[in-house]
């Protein structure tokens, strides 16, 4: 399953506005339903604007289960108009009958738990992964946005008004970290990756797996601990393609973002970005694959919280006297 995070969002709920479901469908009948994301929280407690939404994209797909624990997926069929930053809003598609009559229960509440992404099934379990290695998504559509199948969320179908009772309420236990980098005035800087890691036994990423039931008998709690993790590690890089060349103005950023596993962090960790610059020593040439920045960051007040952005403080690169770059 697939999903664009572009800002790199974290939690999210998403709204599952489904046509009607009538027992009468034939195979020649086609259901569709909506999915809406509402869009997530910084560190502060604001929401994040602008560009850096929650979106769906073509292909996404996620788990569904009943009560009984049957389950289908289903894929996004379209979504709005990214033009307008209307992605946060994907049309599912329901073929034959079986996944028709699977869903007749809709509007009753808790009659349906989801899962995305990547979400695999073990006997009454569901897992979903946080990858080690993520990437970012290439393009100023998505800036910062890590890729699809990043971020996992699980959901219920509920009576959220404005959806005709026809829903799903989606949350998360992950978090996401944020970096925001720029390069000095005049300077030229790509990055390649950014490495982030923690001292050991410090979960940053892994497989979590939830009871395919759990929306249905626990209400949302952010510190939630019925999950098990597993596959863990405490180390996580985020590639970044060809390189992300950042603004040289001397205010402005480029966002980069990292998905994490809830209480992530609490220990401090150790980053590493690296990529390209310009030789201060000879303008003519360029550093490839260098260390561009490197530090400790101690502060518990970055613990990653579940359904939060925690936002580093902008950071302008090369720093004077790191990575191999003259003392000014």
């Amino acid at each position: 399953m697939k999903k664009v995070v572009r800002m790199l969002g974290l939690c999210a709920l998403v709204a599952l506005a489904f046509t009607s479901c009538k027992k009468k469908e034939t195979t020649n009948s086609t259901l569709t339903f909506k999915a809406s994301i509402t869009q997530p929280k910084s560190e502060d407690r604001t929401y994040i604007s602008g560009t850096n939404m929650i979106a769906w994209t073509n292909g996404d797909a996620i788990k569904v289960f009943d009560v009984d624990a049957t389950n289908y997926d289903f894929t996004v069929s379209t979504i709005g108009d990214q033009t307008l930053y209307q992605d946060e809003e994907a049309t599912f598609v329901v073929n034959g009958n079986e996944k028709v009559e699977f869903l007749k229960n809709l509007p009753t509440p808790n009659s349906y738990s989801a899962f995305y992404p990547q979400a695999q099934v073990n006997g009454n379990n569901v897992t979903m992964t946080i990858p080690a290695t993520q990437n970012r998504l290439a393009g100023s559509y998505v800036e910062g946005s890590f890729a699809t199948n990043t971020y996992p969320m699980f959901g219920v179908n509920d009576t959220l008004p404005g959806y005709d009772k026809k829903h799903f309420s989606f949350h998360s236990h992950a978090g996401v970290l944020e970096f925001a980098l720029g390069a000095p005035v005049g300077r030229y800087v790509k990055v390649k990756s950014i490495t982030v890691t923690a001292p050991e036994g410090d979960e940053l990423v892994g497989k979590i797996t939830y009871p395919f039931n759990y929306p249905f008998t626990v209400a949302y709690d952010p510190n939630y601990t019925g999950y098990t993790t597993s596959e863990t590690t405490n180390e996580v890089e985020l590639l970044c393609g060809d390189g992300v060349v950042l603004p040289n103005d001397g205010s402005a950023t480029q966002y980069f973002h990292i998905a994490l596993l809830r209480d992530a962090l609490g220990g401090g960790f150790h980053v590493v970005v690296n990529g390209d610059k310009d030789d201060p020593a000879d303008s003519t040439n360029t550093l490839e694959n260098v260390v561009l920045f490197e530090a400790d960051v101690t502060s518990e007040m970055n613990t990653i919280q579940a359904e939060f952005v925690t936002q580093l403080p902008r950071k302008f690169i090369p720093v004077p006297g790191q990575g191999g770059e003259p003392a000014k």
